[in-house]
């Protein structure tokens, strides 16, 4: 009888081992959802903060201030991930506002931005239409 209750105790101590396997296969799944969710969410809130800004530039009639925009510049690429700086740069690029050279227009001063891990290496940023000094 004492190895029948042995075995008995084995089976439900296995049985307990395999339902908080299962609980905790559970919650890490669970963990990881709410973690995607959370990163989808900070996505499309950049992405509405850069779209917000590109329709404002862009439908400006009024000539930009230089001090305002290199503001809000600022302010866009402390809040941005990497992944949407570099879009605002390519923008900026393709309009003009990083290009010296160009001189009837604004340009920006990027030095001491966090502009690490930007994927700009399609850019032709050093076309004849200057250089782009990161």
């Amino acid at each position: 009888k004492h190895e029948k209750d042995l075995k008995l105790a084995m089976q439900q101590l296995n049985q307990q081992i395999n339902m908080e396997e299962r609980r905790l296969q559970i919650l890490l799944q669970e963990q990881q959802l709410t973690e995607q969710h959370r990163k989808e969410d900070i996505s499309n809130a950049n992405s509405n903060l850069l779209y917000t800004f590109i329709q404002e530039i862009i439908s400006t009639k009024e000539p930009l201030n230089q001090t305002i925009f290199q503001l809000k510049i600022e302010s866009l690429v402390q809040r941005l991930d990497s992944h949407h700086k570099s879009l605002l740069i390519r923008f900026l690029y393709k309009m003009n506002y990083l290009n010296a050279q160009h001189s009837g227009s604004i340009t920006l001063d990027l030095h001491g931005m966090n502009l690490k891990e930007l994927d700009l290496d399609d850019m032709d940023i050093n076309s004849g239409q200057g250089k782009l000094d990161l």
